[in-house]
């Protein structure tokens, strides 16, 4: 009776967890991207800033190395319910700046420091959130899992997508700009409450399993354990660069498609659609495909797909732009389907259960840094191409084209390395996590 409970608990909290994924998901989207793009554009912002402080959330990660001193005595439920419950009305205060009759300036600073400040408290959590909420799977079944949990997001991603992309079109046509803001704040507001429920419904399920997302050691011997082997210093090279070539380009094509492309919200919802359809063919597939053939093994065609993606968008400009665009913003989605759980459950599979969330935060917290550090080189090109009035060489050339070449050039050298560096990590880690 106690194993059928378990399991029914179990159960239960997998569901809760797809719900509070697709809440977060829905969040996100007003937080990034061309959404995040009109708000700044509204308020001021230059389009080098723009990129700068859209990359704030890759500098955010920084603080998943808290989860270091974060040692909950029992469950982390309440403190991950906690932390997220005051980034997300952070990023809820985001949308009220417009409102706010303060000088330029401190207008700026204080959207840059809630903007921030969401991201490392969300970040701070994460490590322990994921662990903690992906104790309810088995190993066995994490790619089929995360597959079916992503469909879920993406699908409602794309109707709430279409839908606040129309409702801020309307009124910003119309005039009313700022009122489209206020709807897209009152949104995130019933997001933010809603998602505050979903994970006050996981409840802990009592097996041993669950007891592993978190322990009583101390720093040192946590980092000493994750640092064990050789194999977590190679996985920590993948994130560094999937983190550079994504921090060097995309905090900039948000204003790209906004300013340069002259996109409507409308057609980005349609983009986010078409991206959101086509992550949901490829999730599962790929999902199932790390489940049978290995996590890394999946990584490398992923990033070679990503690859290809900003390749041809290097050849985006506006006369091309809605068609160009569209076809690489496909092949990105393809590269998501597999990437973005696949860097996670790589790690999953070269630590052992009870070093995850120490992983977690420790790979992240290096990888953000360095796309930070790529999104300042790319604020510094974009500056530079600008200044010249988009002419190099005598040619006109946008910057966000030399920016996705750039990508395309590392991710080319991450899937190499994954090919040539990771495949040939030993599998006993893989054999041993599956086992516990």
């Amino acid at each position: 009776m106690k194993n059928e409970n378990t399991a029914a608990v179990r159960r239960r909290n997998r569901l809760a967890y797809i719900a509070e994924a697709g809440l977060e998901y829905f969040i996100s989207l007003l937080v990034t991207g061309a959404f995040l793009a009109a708000l700044l554009k509204h308020i001021g912002f230059s389009d080098a800033a723009s990129g700068i402080v859209t990359s704030l959330a890759s500098l955010g990660f920084l603080a998943q190395a808290a989860v270091l001193m974060l040692k909950p005595q029992r469950s982390p439920k309440r403190l991950v319910t906690a932390l997220h419950l005051a980034n997300q009305i952070m990023f809820v205060f985001l949308y009220m700046i417009p409102f706010i009759n303060i000088p330029h300036g401190v207008k700026v600073a204080v959207f840059a420091a809630m903007l921030l400040g969401g991201h490392l408290l969300s970040n701070t959590v994460m490590p322990l959130k994921l662990s903690w909420l992906m104790s309810f799977v088995d190993d066995s079944h994490r790619g089929e899992f995360t597959a079916n949990k992503e469909i879920v997001s993406l699908v409602g991603g794309i109707v709430f997508s279409y839908v606040m992309g129309a409702v801020s079109d309307r009124f910003t046509d119309s005039g009313h700009t700022e009122l489209a803001f206020l709807v897209c704040g009152i949104t995130l507001f019933a997001l933010t409450v809603l998602h505050l429920l979903s994970l006050l419904a996981v409840k802990d399920a009592g097996d041993s399993d669950t007891e592993t997302a978190y322990d009583s050691r101390t720093a040192v011997q946590a980092i000493k354990s994750v640092f064990s082997g050789s194999d977590f210093t190679k996985i920590i090279l993948i994130d560094v660069l999937w983190h550079m070539g994504s921090g060097i380009s995309v905090s900039y094509f948000g204003v790209y498609q906004i300013q340069e492309l002259g996109f409507s919200l409308r057609y980005v919802a349609i983009l986010n659609a078409v991206h959101s359809v086509v992550r949901v063919l490829f999730s599962r597939f790929f999902g199932r495909f790390a489940d049978k053939y290995s996590w890394r093994t999946m990584m490398t065609v992923s990033l070679s797909i990503g690859a290809v993606g900003y390749l041809l968008n290097a050849f985006t400009v506006p006369s091309n732009g809605k068609i160009m665009f569209m076809v690489y913003y496909i092949f990105y989605a393809v590269y998501m389907a597999g990437s973005n759980s696949g860097i996670m459950n790589l790690t999953f599979d070269y630590v052992k259960t009870e070093d995850r969330a120490c992983a977690l935060g420790i790979k992240s917290a290096i990888g953000g840094m360095a796309g930070f550090l790529a999104s300042l080189c790319g604020a510094k090109i974009v500056s530079a191409v600008q200044g010249s009035g988009n002419l190099v060489m005598g040619h006109t050339i946008y910057a966000q084209q030399i920016l996705s070449f750039l990508t395309f050039i590392i991710y080319i050298a991450a899937a190499i390395y994954v090919k040539n560096a990771i495949h040939k990590i030993n599998n006993n880690n893989i054999k041993r996590s599956v086992e516990l």
